[in-house]
């Protein structure tokens, strides 16, 4: 089922409830007008109609007062919210009217947000939404089938892994995991997915281990995947500056449609 859903705001990324008032388990796509969106509704149409999801496509609603603002009172009211929008860039802090904490709000309740990957702020989306955000570049997407690859980090979480077999099952393609280290970090790989390919043996899964850096290695062999899926677990501060995250990185010129999938403990 397809509908078309006017993306209101603000809301709580962490609240129950939803774009317009309607709940969704399904796939939620913002395309808008002003950017690139051939690729991303193709991909969300796509990966829909392959795993069975309602798909839901956002649209930019008129942005206006409920009611019409008049007398010095609406005036104060109006001047007000402006310089409060004003001062909240300043600082570094989205503005409860901008579109990331809408957005992060939109995917709330869903299985998937589609967004294009020139969005506008799109990595202070994709750290405030909680639940799985796909990002696609504009670009063709892959003809054929092609494999789906799943960055397969120390910290990578269930949902992540769950995301990555459930789409190679879904388009009947291989799932071919990456991870950085040596042999010893081989052997933990494959003693990690053990349980899945006892749980999922129609997915033929290949193994990589690469001695390089993480962002590089899944950047390189994901240039003819179908989907790249990466975790995003809860970092400190210091810690970012220290090990910038791989899959925030990967979103900047994303060599593929890259789902990030938040560690659902944070």
């Amino acid at each position: 089922m397809l509908q078309v859903v006017a993306l209101r705001g603000p809301s709580d990324p962490h609240a129950p409830d939803r774009v317009g008032h309607v709940r969704s388990t399904g796939i939620r796509a913002y395309a808008p007008a002003h950017l690139p969106r051939e690729a991303v509704l193709r991909w969300a149409a796509r990966h829909a109609h392959q795993t069975g999801a309602d798909l839901q496509v956002l649209v930019d609603e008129a942005d206006r007062p409920d009611r019409p603002v008049s007398g010095p009172v609406g005036r104060l009211v109006e001047v007000g919210s402006t310089l409060g929008t004003r001062l909240l860039e300043l600082v570094g802090r989205p503005s409860p009217r901008s579109l990331a904490p809408r957005l992060a709000g939109a995917a709330a309740g869903t299985r998937l947000l589609v967004l294009p990957a020139a969005l506008p702020d799109l990595e202070q989306v994709v750290a405030a939404a909680p639940e799985p955000v796909v990002v696609v570049p504009d670009r063709p997407l892959s003809r054929g089938p092609a494999p789906v690859v799943l960055g397969l980090g120390p910290d990578t979480g269930h949902a992540a892994t769950t995301l990555a077999f459930d789409a190679a099952a879904g388009a009947d393609v291989p799932l071919r995991v990456v991870r950085a280290g040596d042999d010893g970090a081989r052997q933990d790989c494959r003693d990690g997915l053990a349980a899945w390919r006892l749980v999922r043996p129609e997915v033929a899964v290949d193994v990589d281990v690469v001695d390089a850096d993480a962002a590089t290695a899944l950047r390189d062999r994901a240039r003819t995947a179908a989907l790249l899926v990466v975790g995003q677990t809860s970092r400190s501060p210091w810690r970012e500056w220290m090990l910038p995250s791989p899959a925030l990185a990967l979103l900047r010129d994303p060599p593929c449609p890259v789902a990030v999938v938040p560690d659902r403990a944070r």
